[in-house]
């Protein structure tokens, strides 16, 4: 699965997570390339996604 905006953003916004532009578009050149190694599901993407989110807002 490759992650488009709507994605992306729904991950956050039903994490109540804060996606900024910046990392959204950083997420989607990450992971534009299939097939992935480690994951192969949405819901695991979307929790790549979250931890990337958490990280993000850490600093």
């Amino acid at each position: 699965m490759i992650p488009n905006r709507n994605f992306l953003r729904r991950c956050a916004h039903k994490n109540y997570l804060s996606l900024p532009r910046e990392l959204e578009d950083w997420l989607l050149v990450h992971f534009e390339d299939e097939p992935y190694e480690d994951f192969n599901t949405a819901s695991v993407l979307e929790d790549i996604v979250c931890m990337y989110c958490q990280a993000y807002a850490g600093g």
